[in-house]
């Protein structure tokens, strides 16, 4: 039997539609992105032993920062689990089922997993020594900004892979923006270690987002393409502005604690931003998206609450 007849012996998947898992093939297909998986590779790291946790003194801090600074790093544990390794997951399921598929960007994405849970690990970690670990937030409210629905979307709705690799550069682009702040304000020696190595973990995302999506854009029909735009619209419209990585501009009552808190753990350089910093992070994130989605033919809108954005 030959491979093209292998190839052709398909089953239903968990999706619904056709496993194609062979051929198989592992030869790079995106040389730069190759290149990046072999640099993650390099510079894992353990949550539990290189993060100097011996050198977190709880004593610096009055009772009031240590339960501010508790209540943010364990809502930093569940949009890293629930924005990076559930989606991510889903992410991943999708394009394994065809095994011909941009294999480098499937290799990156299994340790992208791993790293998203890493950070989520680290946040509990820090949780913990701050006060304790806070398992679901104090509103259910909460619980459905923080879910979008992108795994469902991933999934279910047969897009283009670009429009799924949209999440990983746009978020993670809003991620870093978020984690290069954190890591500028912050003083205390633990929490800016936690930040740095996630920083540097949320930039590679952002940038075999880049590379994925310059190389597959200019290929793509003008209904792809199309759907790439919408998708990174969607992003933004659906996400960012709804308060998945800060708060909405018309923040709800039930907020007003965790925006406080934010802002208390941030003002003793524990790790947070607040508010406002938040929502600059968001604009510098978008005008850097709106520049590059440019450079490969797309257009953005510009939106009234990211005024002075490029």
């Amino acid at each position: 039997m030959s491979v093209v007849d292998i190839g052709s012996r398909v089953t239903d998947s968990i999706l619904g539609e056709p496993k194609r898992f062979f051929p198989l093939y592992f030869d790079p297909q995106i040389r730069s992105i190759r290149d990046l998986y072999e640099a993650a590779k390099r510079q894992q790291w353990n949550a539990t032993t290189d993060i100097p946790w011996e050198r977190f003194d709880p004593s610096r801090y009055s009772a009031e920062q240590l339960e501010a600074a508790r209540r943010f790093w364990s809502h930093r544990a569940w949009i890293e689990y629930q924005g990076g390794v559930f989606s991510t997951s889903a992410e991943l399921t999708r394009y394994a089922i065809n095994g011909a598929d941009d294999i480098d960007l499937k290799l990156f994405l299994s340790l992208k997993i791993a790293e998203e849970a890493r950070h989520a690990e680290a946040s509990y970690l820090f949780a913990e020594r701050l006060g304790g670990y806070y398992p679901a937030p104090s509103d259910p409210r909460m619980i459905k900004q923080m879910d979008y629905g992108l795994a469902e979307r991933v999934l279910h709705e047969r897009l283009p892979t670009a429009c799924t690799v949209i999440h990983m550069w746009a978020g993670e682009m809003v991620a870093s923006e978020l984690f290069m702040k954190r890591y500028e304000v912050t003083s205390d020696p633990v929490a800016r270690e936690i930040c740095r190595l996630i920083l540097r973990d949320e930039v590679r995302h952002v940038k075999v987002g880049e590379l994925y999506l310059a190389e597959r854009i200019g290929t793509m029909t003008p209904a792809e393409r199309a759907l790439v735009q919408e998708a990174i619209q969607y992003e933004i419209e659906e996400i960012e502005l709804k308060g998945f990585h800060g708060f909405k501009k018309d923040t709800q009552e039930y907020e007003i604690h965790e925006r406080e808190a934010f802002a208390r753990a941030r003002a003793a350089g524990l790790g947070a931003t607040s508010p406002e910093d938040q929502a600059e992070c968001l604009r510098q994130a978008y005008a850097k998206m709106r520049a590059t989605v440019t450079s490969w033919g797309l257009q953005l809108p510009r939106y009234e609450v990211f005024e002075g954005a490029a």
